[in-house]
């Protein structure tokens, strides 16, 4: 899913800072991650609904998408966001302000966490011997929801971009989108590069 980006990107930090060029790095398609995630926890439960619970057969792995490496280029809707320590640095075409930037950090961090966290959990509800089909069903729905509203996230990025006002709109757009409805206690798990949200 990962390959080289033969391009120099840069980067605006905010406006107080010079745009520097980046060296190049691993770049990720992130629509097609989030897709993949998707379509690979539905594609389990279907098939749950089908043949029934088989403890041998591989369960969907928890991954993170911000966290895939040290410092990554990830692409979303057409932009390519630099990616470092579970920050958002910058997103290549957008002058973006650190306030603006922080945001989008927030909101995909959280999101990023929860869907991760959700499919572990399943999956360890799942190999329970008396196991809670609600409780499944209730993190399922989490997961879906977290890996739906991060790609709002970028969707609506993405809208914005173009605009004047665009830092601005951006950050106003973004810190409006409702957050999936689970209550995070805090960050204290890291789990396969990524940082996991203990939720409940």
């Amino acid at each position: 899913m990962g390959f080289r980006s033969d391009k120099m990107l840069k980067y605006n930090i905010d406006a107080g800072h010079e745009t520097q060029p980046m060296p190049k790095l691993e770049k990720l398609d992130g629509d097609q991650l989030i897709e993949t995630l998707l379509l690979q926890r539905f594609n389990f439960n279907k098939a749950l609904i089908k043949n029934g619970f088989d403890p041998k057969k591989e369960m969907p792995k928890a991954i993170s998408i911000l966290n895939s490496s040290p410092a990554s280029i990830i692409s979303f809707c057409g932009f390519d966001y630099l990616v470092k320590q579970n920050k958002v640095m910058g997103v290549n075409g957008i002058q973006l302000s650190a306030s603006a930037l922080a945001t989008i950090t927030e909101k995909i961090v959280n999101l990023d966490q929860i869907q991760q966290y959700c499919c572990m959990q399943a999956n360890l509800v799942y190999k329970r011997e008396n196991r809670d089909l609600n409780e499944i069903k209730a993190l399922d729905r989490q997961y879906f929801a977290a890996l739906k509203v991060f790609r709002l996230v970028t969707s609506n990025i993405a809208d914005h971009a173009n605009r004047s006002n665009a830092s601005l709109a951006i950050e106003t757009a973004v810190a409006k989108i409702k957050m999936p409805d689970v209550k995070i206690i805090e960050t204290k798990i890291n789990y396969q590069g990524g940082y996991i949200a203990e939720i409940k």
